[in-house]
């Protein structure tokens, strides 16, 4: 039996995540304030209700839900496994198996690039789990370590099998 070495598991947070987010929600406003602009050559009341709203709407998604999501979403490294915990209003959590990870790809775009950011896209039979938002490093990190795992388990014959070696 293989002891596990709990030092290296870790939990991985989406930190970065949050802060693309509120950018993005700050750009989406430009449009909301050029609407606000045209309505209030209609109606100045009407203007005024839109315009309230729309700064009730931006608070609330900048400074609640958008944290509270992020808050929510992150992964939790075990030996053999990763457990990934998402969700807003439904929480969920997926517990994905290194043996059963055909490869991973390391996905970053324009934005992504800017911070520092990526995602980790674990490809499994048939369908693909993307963990979102994490550094670069982090990524590599747990890249390797499915990679480790797996040439480990290939070279000793246990792919598939628990840590004791039953199935």
């Amino acid at each position: 039996m293989k002891q596990s070495n709990r030092s290296e598991d870790k939990k991985i947070t989406s930190c970065r995540g949050t802060r693309i987010w509120q950018i993005d929600l700050t750009l989406l406003m430009i449009p909301v304030i050029m609407l606000n602009i045209m309505i209030e050559s209609i109606s100045y009341e009407l203007s005024m209700i839109t315009i309230l709203l729309s700064a009730a709407g931006y608070l609330l998604l900048r400074f609640w839900a958008i944290p509270a999501y992020f808050r929510n979403y992150y992964c939790i490294t075990e030996p053999g496994a990763v457990i990934i915990n998402s969700g807003f209003f439904i929480y969920r959590r997926t517990r994905i198996r290194f043996s059963s990870i055909q490869y991973c790809i390391v996905s970053q775009g324009y934005v992504q690039k800017a911070y520092q950011s990526c995602s980790l896209i674990l490809m499994l039979a048939g369908s693909s789990v993307r963990i979102r938002h994490i550094s670069m490093e982090e990524a590599k990190r747990l890249k390797a370590k499915i990679e480790r795992y797996q040439e480990n388990n290939k070279n000793t014959g246990t792919e598939g099998k628990g840590a004791d070696g039953t199935q």
